[in-house]
């Protein structure tokens, strides 16, 4: 059975073509496989609150989630979700209502491009 483990900031690093992650990541007993989510709207405290309320046992989520990042975008306070999800994806910031590129209009690569270019499967 295949390990497969949930991670954003990671992920990005991982994929974005560190070494050979994969032989790495068997040899150490680590994950091999990546799931990358960008959730629209997610944030800590509909995690807490979901919890609260959930009847039978822990979300799924708890049992996988490593990290949270700050998701503002670069020219404000407050992102929205085409800075936020490109950060997320390409670990580049940029402004609100921009998707793929940088603050200068520059295109930047995503973690799903990175993955391909290694030879790594994605969808």
């Amino acid at each position: 059975m295949k390990k497969w483990i949930v991670r954003s900031v990671v992920a990005t690093a991982v994929l974005a073509g560190f070494g050979d992650v994969s032989e790495q990541a068997e040899a150490q007993g680590e994950a091999k496989n990546v799931i990358f989510m960008i959730p629209d709207g997610y944030s800590s405290g509909y995690a807490s609150v979901y919890r609260a309320f959930k009847e039978d046992g822990l979300p799924a989520w708890d049992e996988h989630q490593v990290g949270h990042m700050m998701t503002h975008s670069a020219n404000n306070r407050v992102t929205d979700s085409a800075a936020a999800g490109t950060a997320m994806a390409s670990g580049v910031k940029t402004n609100n209502g921009v998707i793929g590129l940088n603050p200068e209009g520059e295109r930047v690569q995503t973690v799903l491009e990175a993955a391909k270019d290694s030879g790594r499967s994605t969808g």
